[in-house]
């Protein structure tokens, strides 16, 4: 069985964008869906006991 290995000039790059992307969603995407689950929060934490 042959092994295709991927070059490292071509798997840098590669890993570069995978980087770029996680950080990119995380930063931007998760604090929108959290946001819903913070209003409720605040809602029931100003409701008078």
């Amino acid at each position: 069985m042959t092994e295709n290995k991927m070059p490292v000039k071509e798997f840098l790059p590669l890993l570069g964008v995978t980087c770029a992307a996680f950080t990119f969603n995380t930063s931007e995407f998760m604090p929108i869906g959290l946001l819903t689950g913070i209003c409720i929060a605040k809602r029931k934490a100003r409701q008078p006991a």
